[in-house]
């Protein structure tokens, strides 16, 4: 089989080929990165730098630097408990649905029974739904829901699932995106695996869970990043569904104290600085999880898409 050759350029062209390259790529690391970084200093400024005097360079130098705004956000401000709100709830989430989306999954692309193109391709169409269109009947069930939260056997009288973390995580544990990931992923394993297992009596969920399960960390590991990223940053849904402080994300709790019902909104000098550092505490969970799991997420992207 005939090798495709690269071709080469003259040893001048190609330094400056080069060159140019990772002058373009530094630069575009720069612009995707100074919003962040911009957030991060002046997270740190003392109380009012951020008001007073702007966008300058004596916010990168750290004696200018405090960790007021970042106690002040973790005990004042009930970024703590927002955190912790929000972390149940992307956990629950992320847990349910890269299970749900698992199963769903090796449904799909491993077994054979009648219609099951017809219904994966149903599973596809409801991604060409815009959630708006679905936002308000499916908090219309969650309020209605029978026989839960007060309600009678039809569905009424009560408050549902509403201002609960059921009300929270139910709608979001199944994903079909996550679905098309695994079964794609699920398509690309040699089938003599699971006859080998059916032959020594395994059955179908013992054949999910020992033999296809610990063969797919590597798309575990995408849906559950895409799982949870998606819920830590959810705010539309969380606002609606709770009215309760006690149930609010740290999306919903920041825009909470954004808007004036947060306790800081008269010390202004201090509040712009306190609103970034929770800013950036919300976002480093998120950061490092990627960090941690770069090399499984790009394994799974690129194996998702063999088949």
């Amino acid at each position: 089989m005939a090798q495709t050759r690269r071709l080469r350029l003259p040893p001048r062209e190609e330094l400056l080929y080069q060159t140019l390259l990772v002058i373009g790529i530094v630069i575009g690391l720069i612009i995707a990165a100074l919003p962040f970084l911009w957030m991060a200093v002046s997270s740190l400024g003392t109380a009012g730098m951020v008001i007073r005097i702007g966008f300058t360079w004596d916010m990168f130098n750290p004696m200018n630097w405090s960790l007021e705004p970042y106690v002040v956000a973790w005990k004042m401000a009930s970024i703590s408990k927002y955190i912790r709100t929000t972390t149940i709830y992307a956990v629950a989430v992320t847990v349910l649905a890269t299970t749900t989306s698992s199963l769903a999954g090796y449904v799909f692309g491993r077994l054979r029974f009648p219609a099951r193109d017809f219904l994966f391709g149903l599973v596809l169409a409801t991604m060409m739904i815009p959630g708006s269109v679905t936002f308000l009947p499916l908090f219309i069930l969650m309020l209605r829901l029978p026989l839960l939260g007060g309600n009678d056997i039809f569905g009424a009288g009560g408050h549902g699932l509403y201002n609960s973390y059921a009300g929270l995580i139910l709608p979001n544990v199944v994903s079909a995106s996550s679905i098309f990931l695994f079964r794609q992923f699920f398509r690309t394993l040699p089938k003599d695996l699971e006859d080998a297992a059916r032959i020594d009596g395994c059955s179908e969920p013992m054949i999910w869970l020992r033999v296809i399960m610990p063969l797919s960390g590597p798309v575990v590991t995408v849906v559950a990043l895409f799982q949870f990223q998606g819920s830590w940053n959810a705010f539309v849904w969380p606002l609606v569904m709770s009215s309760s402080e006690r149930l609010y994300t740290i999306s919903v709790g920041m825009y909470s104290l954004a808007y004036g019902s947060g306790s800081l909104t008269s010390m202004a000098e201090l509040f712009q600085s306190v609103l970034l550092a929770g800013s950036v505490m919300a976002v480093l969970p998120i950061l490092f999880l990627f960090i941690a799991f770069q090399r499984q997420f790009v394994q799974g992207i690129a194996l998702t898409g063999l088949k």
